[in-house]
């Protein structure tokens, strides 16, 4: 079926075009997706105002591969990293399967990726101005090419590529250690209905969302949590003559992941 064409779910108040779903911050990401809490270490400072590159803060990256049968390939063209200085985060990879194994079993060739920081911890203190909104910038822009073998007319199984691209920004209470607002954009192609077997996609979409703090806690140690998460995979079912291929690129040229700033305002 190729692109998702969904309007975003949630409260934000946001510039988004359709194609996009928005998670809102109490929704299960992806199976694959793990929210990650840091340490409550931090320092107090001001959070009210806007947060551009430079960012202050530890940045994560997490690479994952997964190869499984005896015909499936998964590797990082561009391994997953994220600049502070600029805001900006690349990753590029590619997964290949093709069958190989008995019936029953399967090839797969998988990436996963995260890229981003988490702000350096801050507390907010009354009797100062409670932050009313949270507003998340950011730019998504990478290009995805998939291609599978398509099914038999009379079914059974069949060969399917997959790519996403995930991006979670959330206010988090270090505290508490529950997300205070926030939510997550998701990009996705897959040759899942595709008529061709094959998919060629660009996607360049610069987000700008305002949520509302559930609650900000007085002398709460807060951070800002914001990444992309990209995967992408290649599956073939057992005793077939099927193949698949995934490959995204955000990591050459102008394909990237660019944070603008969050505010809290």
């Amino acid at each position: 079926m190729g692109r998702q064409r969904r309007s975003p779910l949630g409260s934000a108040r946001s510039r988004i075009p359709t194609g996009v779903v928005l998670v809102p911050a109490a929704a299960v990401l992806l199976s694959a997706f793990v929210l990650l809490a840091p340490t409550a270490a931090g320092q107090k400072l001001g959070p009210i105002g806007k947060h551009g590159p430079p960012f202050h803060g530890t940045t994560t990256i997490a690479p994952t591969i997964t190869r499984v049968g005896c015909s499936a390939s998964a590797s990082f063209l561009v391994p997953p990293k994220f600049n502070l200085t600029t805001g900006f985060g690349h990753v590029s990879a590619k997964s290949a399967a093709k069958s190989c194994g008995p019936a029953g079993l399967h090839d797969l060739g998988q990436t996963n990726a995260t890229v981003g920081f988490d702000s350096t911890p801050f507390t907010w203190s009354s009797p100062g101005p409670v932050p009313a909104n949270f507003t998340v910038n950011f730019t998504v822009r990478f290009v995805t090419n998939l291609s599978a073998t398509l099914g038999a007319p009379a079914g059974g199984p069949s060969a399917w590529a997959y790519s996403a691209v995930l991006v979670p920004s959330y206010l988090y209470d270090l505290t508490a250690g529950t997300a205070a607002t926030g939510g997550a954009y998701y990009f996705q192609e897959t040759t899942n209905g595709s008529l061709t077997g094959i998919v060629n996609a660009t996607w360049n979409y610069p987000v700008r969302a305002t949520f509302s703090p559930t609650h900000i806690v007085s002398d709460d140690q807060y951070t800002v949590e914001f990444s992309a998460y990209a995967i992408e995979l290649a599956y073939a079912p057992g005793h077939t003559s099927t193949s698949a291929t995934a490959l995204r690129n955000m990591g050459t040229g102008s394909e990237k992941f660019k944070v603008g700033f969050w505010e809290l305002a």
